[in-house]
């Protein structure tokens, strides 16, 4: 093998001392250097949760007024009765009540398929088209509110007899109900 010049050695001694710091570089610096850069992205991400937090927690007074405020409008919306039994009453009271306010003869009435958050009943009734108008436009601002499921109107008289007579109208209603605490 031969010898090396002095200018050799100190080209690969400059070689070596730069794969060091490279080698340093790589192991050391780099890790430490990209360690920094994550925490600080790791940091402003959690500057931006808490931030978020902050705002939503400032909000929490606005919510809560507003919750207060859309409780009270639920009545308008809502039933309150005990148990679905007796909100499937009380709806079924109400339509028999709405029925002979409007000069409707009532012919059956029944409540059925009330379960926990909703309550239906059903009437039965014969009555000229302006009662029934009268009768709908009952249901229909009253509150509580309710829906009007279906609508059945029948003029068997009317074919028969070629003249505008009594309808035979069947409606089926349901609305939603809260339970209330017994007393």
């Amino acid at each position: 093998m031969r010898t090396l010049s002095i200018r050799e050695r100190k080209l690969i001694a400059i070689g070596l001392l730069f794969a060091l710091f490279g080698l340093v570089e790589l192991l050391i610096i780099g890790p430490v250097v990209s360690g920094f850069s994550d925490r600080a992205t790791e940091r402003q991400a959690l500057r931006d949760q808490y931030a978020h937090a902050s705002r939503t927690i400032a909000t929490i007074p606005r919510l809560r007024r507003l919750a207060d405020g859309n409780r009270s409008q639920l009545r308008t919306f809502t039933l309150s009765a005990t148990d679905p039994e007796k909100a499937g009453i009380l709806l079924e009271d109400r339509l028999r009540a709405a029925v002979e306010s409007a000069g409707g003869e009532l012919r059956a009435s029944g409540h059925d398929g009330s379960d926990a958050t909703l309550s239906r009943a059903n009437v039965a009734a014969r009555m000229p088209l302006n009662q029934l108008m009268k009768l709908l436009a009952l249901l229909q601002n009253q509150p509580p509110y309710l829906v009007i499921e279906a609508l059945s109107i029948g003029a068997d008289d009317a074919l028969a007899s070629q003249k505008a007579g009594p309808l035979d109208v069947k409606i089926e209603v349901s609305i939603p109900f809260l339970m209330a605490a017994a007393r």
